[in-house]
């Protein structure tokens, strides 16, 4: 006779379960972690978080929320290593269930594990974009970039003025929340706004890590595109990491930005090789919109 174990119950993830989820990401298990500026922790209570649960005890979790809508990223799977896969399943039916109660568009994940793969092709997840990475090591820092624009370091409240930025600048699945760009504002070494004419038409935000440094984000707005200012803004933000000590930059990008990947091998960027490959669905009877 072959055992089959019991299978766990899906239901949403509450306030109380967040030291079981803890626990839970601490054991063996298999994970895919994807939660930007933000921690697994500051997710819970973002829907849809849904967990599974056998014999009173935590065995998977799925976090999938649209932050910001319509577009939605996987920013948590686990599943520990003791239960079947069936358990997993079971979460993603439900997260795609609930995300398409909630009017989501569209759920994504960025280079999925391999145990994860196989299920994503059977749910009808299909490769959509490789996300690419760039290095440049320190060098002469050419001073170019649009000279009409006011560049400042951004304040606490500028932030709300980017989210309409953002929208114009990107499709929604790469997009920013408020509370990932407050998230992201706490953490980055360097995060400075174009104005022109008293709006905010440009943004970058960079990182340290050990000896290296990261631009996180550069935008700029369609309407003046083609103008020098991300060019302006990217000349400052290596210029800031250059001055921290860092002895190279890196950087992705979606394979298909080429004004991106033109404006990065101008300014000395070169391809390390890295990639993720950006996975996809799209969600029945809700069809997504720019």
């Amino acid at each position: 006779m072959i055992f089959r174990p019991e299978r766990a119950q899906v239901r949403p993830a509450v306030e109380a379960d967040r030291l079981a989820l803890r626990y839970l990401l601490r054991g063996p298990l298999r994970i895919h972690l994807h939660t930007d500026w933000r921690t697994a922790d500051e997710y819970l209570g973002d829907a849809p978080y849904l967990v599974a649960e056998h014999d009173h005890r935590l065995v998977a979790c799925l976090a999938c929320p649209p932050d910001p809508p319509p577009a939605a990223w996987v920013r948590l799977a686990a599943l520990a290593d003791s239960r079947p896969m069936r358990d997993f399943t079971a979460l993603l039916e439900a997260g795609l269930a609930a995300l398409g109660e909630l009017g989501a568009q569209e759920l994504n994940i960025l280079g999925p594990d391999r145990w994860l793969l196989a299920l994503l092709r059977d749910m009808g997840f299909q490769p959509l974009v490789d996300v690419i990475t760039y290095s440049r090591e320190n060098g002469p820092i050419p001073d170019q970039g649009a000279r009409d624009v006011d560049i400042r370091p951004a304040q606490p409240e500028d932030l709300a003025a980017l989210i309409p930025l953002d929208a114009a600048a990107f499709e929604p699945r790469w997009r920013h929340s408020a509370a990932m760009l407050r998230a992201a504002y706490r953490q980055v070494v360097s995060f400075d706004i174009a104005w022109l004419e008293g709006r905010p038409v440009g943004y970058q935000f960079s990182s340290t890590y050990g000896r290296y440094g990261h631009i996180g984000r550069l935008a700029t707005h369609p309407e003046v595109q083609g103008r020098g200012i991300g060019t302006r803004l990217l000349v400052g933000a290596l210029t800031a990491l250059e001055q921290r000590g860092v002895v190279a930059v890196t950087l992705s990008t979606q394979a298909d930005n080429w004004a991106s990947r033109r404006l990065y091998e101008r300014l000395g960027f070169r391809l390390t090789g890295e990639k993720a490959t950006v996975w996809h669905k799209r969600l029945e009877g809700n069809p997504l919109s720019s």
